[in-house]
């Protein structure tokens, strides 16, 4: 999921539930909006960011792979 589509997923979803998550959003200034829609925000991305992270294991293990495959069977080669 990129960042844009993180972006619009979150201004949907508070859209959606202003309501319900009782934001004062039509009293409140366009400065404090954007400062609680980047507080939000922020803490959405660093969250995917997290998992991001969690999900390279098998990218790393399959990197390890390729070199050790690579250093065994074709060590040197025209491209290099």
């Amino acid at each position: 999921m990129t960042l844009t589509s993180r972006v619009l997923t979150v201004r949907r979803f508070i859209a959606q539930n202003a309501r319900q998550l009782r934001l004062p959003f039509g009293k409140m200034r366009t400065s404090q909006k954007m400062k609680v829609l980047g507080a939000v925000l922020f803490v959405i991305v660093a969250a995917g960011e997290t998992l991001h992270a969690q999900q390279t294991e098998s990218l790393d293990k399959h990197a390890g792979d390729f070199w050790t495959w690579r250093a065994r069977y074709a060590p040197f080669n025209g491209d290099d």
